[in-house]
């Protein structure tokens, strides 16, 4: 399965993005709470307008996305802010070393693969060389042990969306070495040893905000 993971340059790029997140989340998954623009078919938002949009082409197709939103990138949507309680770790955290990955996306006949982990990693290196410490994301109960094991932790209550569905508000400390360690994340062997923070920034989250950080590892497969 030859692929290149790339970022979308052009218009051209971010328009088949779109359409393919609404062939995904709406046709076939029946995502309809979802805002989305059905006559055209595309799925995009406000965040859309400066994230990062990574894609997978496999013959001349989209077989995955996945969006990072990062500060260097701009500031971040009132809605990102607001679902994850950003404002209280900006008053910590440069905004700049935050992230917010969402819309992970691949279609069906890959998903059994390991497309899925490599446009993850490849978010993850790239934001390390873009000097990011802190990725927030939101997923449902199917896809929480997956997280768990790459070395997010949740934080807080979860969100109810208007279906009745939770949403799971997670966090990941990209420089801390031991907790990938501790849950043999696949992106420790990513992470230089030089840019160990020695749980600093965990530190600094919980101390100042107040967090507590649940890994349940036992519900990692």
């Amino acid at each position: 399965m030859e692929h290149i993971i790339q970022t979308a340059k052009t218009e051209e790029e971010r328009q088949a993005i779109y359409r393919f997140r609404y062939k995904v989340y709406i046709e076939e998954m029946q995502k309809r709470h979802v805002p989305a623009d059905h006559d055209n078919k595309l799925l995009s938002d406000d965040a859309d307008d400066y994230t990062l949009l990574y894609y997978a082409h496999i013959n001349n197709e989209i077989a995955a996305t996945v969006r990072s939103q990062r500060g260097t990138e701009g500031v971040f949507t009132r809605e990102g802010k607001d679902f994850f309680g950003m404002d209280e770790f900006e008053l910590h955290f440069d905004y700049r070393s935050l992230s917010i990955v969402d819309r992970l996306i691949v279609d069906d006949p890959y998903r059994r693969g390991l497309l899925a982990h490599q446009m993850m990693l490849r978010t993850y290196t790239d934001g390390l060389e873009a000097g990011t410490k802190l990725c927030f994301i939101a997923c449902d109960d199917q896809l929480l042990p997956m997280y768990l094991r790459y070395g997010f932790r949740i934080y807080g209550e979860p969100a109810v969306l208007p279906t009745g569905e939770l949403r799971h508000r997670l966090l990941l400390f990209l420089r801390d070495w031991e907790h990938l360690q501790r849950v043999r994340s696949p992106f420790l062997p990513h992470l230089p040893p030089t840019m160990d923070d020695r749980g600093a920034d965990a530190a600094l989250a919980m101390g100042k905000l107040n967090l507590t950080l649940t890994e349940l590892s036992g519900r990692c497969p």
